[in-house]
Order: structure tokens, then sequence, then C-alpha cells
């Protein structure tokens, strides 16, 4: 499901959805089209996309009246006055873009050093940042070497574990691990 899909009210149909686990036919709320579906609008979905090498992803897509319809009146302006600088700024970025021809701008080094390479590439915390003297973006400084803690969401994720909510779930996956078991 695409922005595209919301105005253009159609579902697509996946290429490769002609062997879908027999174990998903019970699950309702899940959908996997064969073709192309025309509806007469669509609110809200949840697009998940599972890929190759581990990765995956989860889109939330809320048609824009409905989300900017829950907004104050008067927040929902400052965001349209934001949004138009944001665009015009875009829009005179891209225009310098295709003047200068500098469309694509190709790296000649990757933003890390050798020296660094290792450090970089196996901390999931390592960010660069943007080099004002140089127009480029590197890896500065100390790296951080621990994750900071977050426990913002266990009460939620345990309370909807544990109540009658949680009997519907089958299993939860997480795919993370800690970077200290690659050095």
């Amino acid at each position: 499901m695409s922005d595209y899909s919301i105005l253009w009210i159609l579902l697509s149909y996946s290429y490769v959805s002609s062997n879908i686990d027999s174990n998903f036919q019970d699950r309702h709320h899940l959908m996997f089209p064969s073709k192309t579906i025309y509806t007469d609008g669509i609110r809200s979905g949840v697009m998940s996309s599972f890929g190759f090498g581990q990765v995956g992803g989860t889109a939330l897509v809320i048609h824009p009246r409905y989300l900017f319809g829950t907004l104050e009146p008067t927040f929902y302006e400052e965001y349209k006055k934001h949004n138009r600088g944001r665009a015009l700024q875009s829009y005179k970025a891209m225009s310098d873009m295709m003047i200068k021809n500098s469309l694509v701008k190709i790296k000649e080094h990757p933003p890390y050093t050798l020296e660094n390479e290792r450090e970089v590439l196996l901390n999931s915390m390592a960010r660069v940042k943007y080099d004002v003297k140089t127009s480029e973006y590197s890896f500065m400084g100390k790296f951080p070497d621990k994750v900071p803690l977050d426990l913002r969401n266990l009460e939620v994720a345990s309370h909807a574990l544990t109540s009658n909510i949680g009997n519907n779930v089958i299993g939860v996956g997480v795919d993370q691990g800690n970077r200290d078991f690659f050095n």
C-alpha cells in the first residue's frame, strides 16, 4: 500500500503472494490480494514488509483527512505554515541542483576513516555529524559504547501480553542483538 493507494483508491496485489503459509488462513484481519482491488476509499491500514537479509518494516497509513481532522485548528494552521516553508525550501534546493547539474553527488570516500571502519560498522549507536567546513557527513569524536536503556514501552507491552488482549497473541518476535557479540 502506498500513498497513491489512498489517492487512487486501489489496493495493488503482490506478485509474490502465491505461496503464503496456510497457518495465516484463519487470520481474518490479514489480507493477501491476488489481484488489484478498487475500493470506495481507504481510511487507514498497516503494511508490513519482510525483505531479504532479515530487513523488514511496518508502516501505519492513515488518510490525511482523518489525521489532520484530529488536530486543533490553530495547530493545523501552524502546520500548514511550516509545511509551506519546507516545500519552498525543497523547491529551491531542487532548482539549484538542477541548474548546477548537481542532482547526484558522487562520494569519493566513505564517511569513516580506515582506522575507525570496524568501530563504525559494528557499533549500531555510531552516528554521523555534518561538518560545515567540508560540507560532508562524517563520524567524529568518541562513539557511544552503551545503548541507552529506555523502559517507557515495557509497561504497555507487559500489560498487552498478560491481559485478556494478550490471549490472542501468537508470539512476539524480536530480531535484535547486542553488538558485543560480534566483537
